[in-house]
């Protein structure tokens, strides 16, 4: 079972750009220092004539080994610690996994 861990956020309006940057760069820092983290991509939405991101500012995709290894990252100190430095600037998030092994794709 391979799982893939998908975070959105929302930045608090008062949030400038250099803040909202700086968000970016904390978690791709947090994210690069995990071994459990097989893979990421993280980053605002891009803006097309068919968007509705809905007011989600960031999306942060993880992928990890299995469901053990994406509960062992839950609890690790370094998710722990990202989670708290970006909180401060999220007015909301939603976390999301599934499971990707069974899903349908495009080969």
């Amino acid at each position: 079972m391979t799982v893939k861990h998908i975070v959105l956020a929302k930045f608090k309006p008062s949030l400038d750009a250099e803040a909202r940057q700086n968000a970016f760069e904390t978690s791709k820092g947090f994210l690069e220092s995990i071994s459990l983290v097989k893979s990421y991509t993280l980053g605002p939405p891009i803006e097309t004539a068919v968007s509705h991101t809905h007011g989600w500012d960031f999306a942060m995709i993880a992928d990890f080994e299995d469901l053990d290894a994406f509960n062992a990252y839950l609890e690790h100190e370094l998710h722990l610690a990202m989670a708290k430095a970006i909180e401060p600037a999220a007015a909301d998030m939603l976390s999301y996994q599934i499971d990707v092994s069974p899903c349908l794709s495009k080969s």
